[in-house]
């Protein structure tokens, strides 16, 4: 008896500690935050889009929380690689995720599997930038304007040949839908990367890509922007009109958005600082002239309105994938 009502007295003040020290540890870990260094992890090579904003913001963000924050570039497989490792990282705050909307949209709709699933693996911390893809052609191209460069793909069907970045890749996705939704034939041509030289030197005559990377070759008179995805254009190329000013609304979907994400089950309080930190800094004007440099518009989205973006673009993307007979890369 005296060992049963000994053992009931161990496991209520057990029971106890677990209740009041363990939060209140938990507590002091958040409110501390952050104690080191964080680490940024981006998914693609050093000097690219993602990686030529993630770095102011990495920069400022550190001076905004009092630490600095590494930006480490963990490159291949369509980001799948560097994502995967922030999945997988522990959800302290301390491992962060800046990437495209590739690893987190589009990957979950075109791979038959991936090493993470990006709905319960990875929470949205914040929108960065929206990214509109444009429309591009050969200079020589005889179209001016998105019904005559229909006009011109019809006339020729099979023949002309549209790069991407590769196969399931936003500009891939656009390329067919673009065929599907105007009746034309364009022959898809996946790359590793940038297919702006060729595209400009005519071995392909069109491509999706975006403002900030096409920009040097338009004004440089080597290939032309036809039209542009979303709702409003380009403050970056005011004169390219959008998909819905031609009469072809269903392209209007054709964009996407950097953001930054970290593992799921990171605390609230962490997620609402860092939230927080990054809104106030992508609507300075200094981050705000950077991201418009670069061929997009600042978002700063809250954690709340994140998450609603977030599944809005999922919903769209989805459409498009099913709207050509879905894309199965592996």
């Amino acid at each position: 008896m005296f060992e049963s009502r000994h053992a009931g007295r161990l496991v209520a003040g057990l029971i106890t500690f677990a209740c009041t020290v363990v939060p209140a540890i938990a507590a002091d870990a958040t409110s501390g935050y952050p104690a080191r260094p964080i680490k940024l992890i981006v998914p693609y090579p050093p000097g690219g889009g993602p990686d030529a904003i993630a770095r102011p913001l990495a920069q400022k963000l550190g001076a905004a929380l009092g630490q600095s924050i590494v930006v480490e570039n963990r490159p291949g497989a369509s980001g799948i690689i560097g994502t995967d490792a922030v999945a997988k990282a522990a959800p302290d705050g301390y491992t962060l995720l800046y990437t495209i909307s590739g690893p987190i949209v589009l990957n979950p709709l075109t791979y038959k599997s991936l090493p993470y699933d990006a709905r319960k693996d990875l929470t949205v911390v914040s929108q960065v930038v929206k990214r509109s893809l444009l429309l591009l052609v050969n200079a020589k191209v005889p179209a001016k304007t998105l019904p005559e460069f229909v006009d011109y793909a019809k006339q020729h069907p099979g023949s002309l040949a549209f790069a991407s970045f590769g196969t399931g890749s936003s500009a891939h996705i656009a390329g067919e839908y673009l065929n599907k939704k105007a009746g034309i034939d364009l022959v898809h041509v996946p790359y590793k990367g940038s297919f702006m030289n060729d595209l400009a030197s005519g071995q392909v005559v069109a491509g999706f890509g975006e403002p900030g990377s096409a920009k040097p070759l338009i004004d440089a008179g080597k290939i032309r922007a036809l039209a542009i995805a979303g709702k409003n254009r380009s403050s970056l190329l005011p004169q390219v009109p959008t998909f819905t000013e031609q009469g072809l609304p269903a392209l209007e979907s054709m964009e996407g958005w950097h953001a930054v994400y970290a593992p799921a089950g990171t605390p609230p309080e962490i997620l609402q600082r860092l939230n927080a930190e990054i809104v106030k800094i992508v609507k300075t004007p200094q981050m705000v002239a950077l991201l418009r440099e670069q061929g997009g518009e600042p978002a700063g989205t809250g954690l709340a309105e994140a998450g609603r973006v977030l599944d809005e673009e999922r919903t769209r993307w989805q459409q498009a994938v099913q709207g050509i007979g879905g894309v199965t890369v592996n």
